[in-house]
């Protein structure tokens, strides 16, 4: 029972890291990405800022969501 406690957790810590590292790339994808106009009109800080708070926001509650998509999936 131990084992397929920590089999779980193992699988549901790497698919944490894998969705929170995807979301990641595809974001600085998205910026490198944009216009060169875009750059011209927002500070570097502003960019950085609310980059880092998104990640922020999804690194928090991606790991919350997931497990309440996983446990009502298995019920």
């Amino acid at each position: 029972m131990v084992f397929v406690g920590e089999t779980r957790n193992t699988e549901f810590y790497d698919m944490c890291i894998r969705s929170s590292l995807n979301l990641h790339n595809e974001m600085i994808w998205k910026i490198l990405r944009a216009p060169t106009l875009f750059f011209d009109t927002q500070p570097v800080g502003i960019v950085q800022t609310k980059f880092s708070t998104d990640m922020g926001i999804v690194d928090k509650y991606l790991p919350m969501t997931l497990l309440d998509v996983m446990t009502v999936s298995l019920q």
